[in-house]
Order: structure tokens, then sequence, then C-alpha cells
């Protein structure tokens, strides 16, 4: 399973256990992720993506319960400024959260890494993942932005993201995926569980 394929990359190199105190090289983690992805494929990176997202959100909980009670707020209004207000607010926040978590786990990192957005127009955002990873992510990536957008918006707003293809980039040690990320406001007649199994089974389909 995956904590034998893990404890067996960690005792290749030398680490036989781990102390929340201690760094290590960033690339421990990426061979992780290259072996999950070979045993189990891209739905097990979108998994473990979206583990990720979730411990996140625990950290900062209150920051998220504060993003989604604006939004609740503007559907009570349902008026277009307002909806188109909150969404910025929260995409913005949401992903500057996610930045946060990543580079507070990474030592001297680069301006270039972790995770960035970008208003594309009204309800649509170009969002990206910088890393370090030799191999893509972009399903791990695409989880933790589409776990913590769903959770935190109510089910008025439904999500679609997709790999923008124009803005995809890479150079040695390094890679970047860019989504674009879109939303649209109405009423709905499903709750958020329902809502987030039809987006996520959706996203799952593309891996």
């Amino acid at each position: 399973d995956l904590g034998d394929a893990a404890n067996q990359i960690l005792a290749s190199r030398g680490v036989t256990s781990i102390s929340l105190d201690d760094w290590y090289p960033r690339s421990l983690q990426h061979d992780c992720f290259n072996e999950v992805q070979r045993r189990f494929g891209e739905p097990a990176l979108y998994a473990v993506g979206f583990a990720y997202q979730s411990m996140v959100r625990e950290r900062y909980a209150k920051e998220v319960a504060g993003i989604t009670q604006q939004l609740q707020a503007a559907a009570l209004h349902n008026r277009t400024p307002e909806i188109e207000r909150a969404t910025d607010f929260a995409i913005d926040q949401l992903i500057a959260l996610l930045h946060q978590a990543s580079v507070n786990n990474v030592r001297n990192h680069p301006v270039s890494y972790g995770f960035f957005s970008a208003r594309r127009q009204p309800l649509e955002y170009c969002v990206s993942f910088s890393s370090f990873a030799v191999a893509s992510l972009t399903s791990y990536a695409q989880a933790i932005i589409y776990g913590m957008v769903r959770l935190a918006f109510p089910p008025q707003w439904t999500i679609t993201i997709d790999l923008d293809s124009q803005q995809r980039n890479r150079r040695e040690g390094h890679h970047a995926d860019h989504f674009l990320v879109r939303l649209s406001f109405g009423s709905s007649s499903v709750s958020l569980e329902e809502m987030r199994l039809q987006e996520t089974l959706q996203v799952k389909q593309k891996l």
C-alpha cells in the first residue's frame, strides 16, 4: 500500500523516522508522488491532493469560515455586482491560504514557488501551481484547488476546473501547471455534498 511505498522510499534515503521538528528535502515528497503515480495512477494523486487541501482547511478553519459567510451573504442579496465581488475575494483569499501553507513547508523557497491566482474575467480565474517536481503533479494540484474552492463555496456556485494549456510551461527542475477555474451562480436544489460528488466525478473522468 501507499504507506509501505513511502517507507521504502524514505528508507532508501536513510530516513527511518519522521520528526515534525526537522526539515527534509522536497525531493523526498516528489519521490513519493512519483511512486504513487506509478503504482496507482492519476486518480491516486488526485486523492492525495484532496487529502492535503482538507488539512489546509483545518489549519485555516476560521479564515475559510469567514470566506464562506461572505459568500452566503452575497447569495442572499442575489445581485450580480455583490456576487462577483464576493467571488473575487473568495478566490483570492483561498489561493492565498494554499500558497501560505505550501511555502511554510519549504525553506528558502523561490518567489515562483506555490499557488497563485489572477482574475481573467467575471467569475473566471487562472490559478497556477508551481513546484520543483520533475514529473507532473497536475492531478494533485487540481484536486487541491478544486477541494479548497468547492468546500468553501455554497452550492449556489457551480465550479469547473480545466488545464489552461495556453499558460502551461516547464523548465529544468521546475514545473508549473495553470488551471482555468470557472464559477457560475444560480439556484441549487442539491446539497453541497451532492454537488461535490457530481463535480468530482466530472473531474475524474478527465484524468
